[in-house]
């Protein structure tokens, strides 16, 4: 009987970390494009999550009486940080680190976005869940 690789817990860091190396020699291309990908859509992220908290503070009034309304605009808002957080993503890391692109930072900005910007992002997700697990629980 074989056991696939998902079952097995006992994972290397090295396994699970993108490595951008072919034969030994750094691929650029490739690290590159996992640098500025998340700067495109955090943009685009950042972009909706604007334009909606927008929205909803030209009608406050009509828009933020419903509560799935005002856990929607706190999601917004919590998704500006986490979308800066994308966007800022390897220029956080600290400079030189090997095989990263786009390295600008140093550990204070590295442990700052790590400890604050996808902190916020994780939080706001698990307020959502929590919403809809006790709202689904109160129905039946």
């Amino acid at each position: 009987m074989t056991i696939s690789r998902a079952a097995n817990l006992d994972y290397d860091l090295a396994d699970v970390t993108p490595n951008f190396t072919r034969d030994g020699v750094h691929n650029i291309g490739g690290a590159k494009l996992a640098a500025i990908a998340p700067r495109f859509t955090g943009s685009l992220s950042l972009l909706g999550s604007s334009f909606l908290i927008y929205l909803f503070l030209v009608d406050h009034r009509n828009k933020l009486v419903k509560v799935k309304n005002r856990i929607l605009f706190g999601l917004c808002i919590f998704d500006v940080f986490f979308s800066a957080a994308f966007i800022f993503s390897t220029a956080a890391i600290p400079e030189g680190t090997p095989g990263v692109y786009g390295a600008a930072g140093n550990t204070a900005t590295c442990s700052l976005q790590v400890n604050t910007n996808f902190q916020r992002g994780y939080f706001s997700n698990y307020c959502l869940q929590s919403y809809v697990l006790f709202l689904l629980s109160s129905v039946s």
